[in-house]
């Protein structure tokens, strides 16, 4: 039995950390040199690789976004270019256009360009506006006068 406080004997330092021994980083990481297969290149998303539902959003031209909704429809065409006006920075906007297009692509064209016209007229420039207007079937209501 052993007395109360009793200790285990220490064991000498076996590992190259408890002897002083500096820790590298193998040469071919980011942290040291890197490996030869990377040196200069650039990086690239091949878009086969990306999720069905996700290729598109990669795409990060006001243009391109601006075409897709030209393609519904001239109203949904202005109120997605009033959404990019609206800030100066694009990429504040482009997550709320991304998602507006591609709801409205969802939709017959219609509807689309309805609820673009009424949410042109209420200044109601967001997702969630938009995507109220359509599940309520506001854009099926004539704008008021």
């Amino acid at each position: 039995m052993r007395a109360c406080g009793a200790t285990a004997p220490a064991r000498a330092p076996t590992d190259a950390r408890a002897r002083g021994a500096t820790a590298r980083a193998p040469s071919n990481t980011a942290a040291g040199r890197p490996d030869a297969r990377t040196r200069g290149a650039k990086r690239r998303t091949n878009p086969a690789h990306l999720p069905e539902g996700r290729r598109e959003l990669r795409h990060r031209s006001q243009q391109y976004w601006e075409e897709r909704a030209d393609a519904i429809g001239e109203e949904v065409g202005a109120y997605i270019r009033d959404i990019f006006a609206s800030d100066d920075v694009l990429l504040l906007q482009l997550r709320t256009v991304q998602a507006i297009v591609t709801h409205l692509e969802d939709h017959p064209v219609h509807r689309a360009r309805a609820a673009c016209a009424r949410a042109r007229y209420f200044a109601s420039y967001t997702y969630g506006a938009l995507k109220n207007i359509l599940r309520k079937g506001l854009d099926l209501q004539p704008l008021p006068d």
